[in-house]
């Protein structure tokens, strides 16, 4: 998610679309970050997350993948 409200948004509208929420919105305890769990009807649980740019598996994702010259 792009802020940390918006987390609490999907989880609305996941709930009104018929889901279940399993874990209300809640900020993260060891680093800045949002987040809920939900069930949509079929039983498929998805999380909602949002965490600030400085946080290091935000950062690793962004970072360019590692190239192997012998994979071409």
């Amino acid at each position: 998610m792009d802020r940390p409200g918006d987390v609490d948004e999907l989880a609305s509208r996941a709930r009104a679309a018929s889901a279940t929420v399993t874990k209300e919105p809640t900020d993260a305890e060891f680093f800045e970050g949002r987040d809920a769990y939900f069930a949509d009807p079929e039983g498929n649980y998805r999380e909602i997350a949002w965490a600030s740019g400085t946080n290091p598996v935000v950062a690793a994702g962004d970072a360019p993948a590692l190239r192997s010259d012998h994979n071409q």
